[in-house]
C-alpha cells in the first residue's frame, strides 16, 4: 500500500463478492465495468484510494465516486454509468422525420 494511511475501507456484501469475482474472471463486459469491479475488490481488500488510482490508472475521484455508488445505491449504480440525457447515441433508436 505504499506507506498510504488506510481506507475508509468497504465492506462487501457476500454475493457481491461473489458476483464481482465471476465478473472479472468472465471478462465479457466493457472495460469501464471491469475497471469498477476491481475497484471495489481492491478497496474491499483494504487499499487505499491512492493505492487504488496509482494501480488501476483511474482518479481518486472516480475510485470516491464508485465507492459511494455502491455505499448508496448497490452494485449494479456502482458498475453502470447512468443514462446521460440528450439524444441517444444509437442511430437506429432515432426516429426518421415525418
Amino acid at each position: 500500500m505504499r506507506g498510504h494511511t488506510r481506507s475508509q475501507g468497504l465492506k462487501l456484501k457476500q454475493a457481491d463478492s461473489a458476483a464481482l469475482k465471476a465478473l472479472t474472471h468472465r471478462g465479457r463486459e466493457s472495460v469501464r465495468v471491469l475497471r469498477r469491479a476491481r475497484v471495489l475488490q481492491l478497496l474491499a481488500a483494504g487499499w487505499t484510494v491512492v493505492g487504488v488510482s496509482e494501480a488501476m490508472g483511474v482518479t481518486e475521484t472516480t475510485l470516491r465516486t464508485v465507492r459511494r455508488r455502491y455505499r448508496e445505491e448497490g452494485l449494479s449504480a456502482a458498475l453502470h454509468e447512468k443514462p446521460r440525457p440528450g439524444a441517444s447515441a444509437h442511430p437506429h433508436a432515432r426516429q426518421a422525420p415525418l
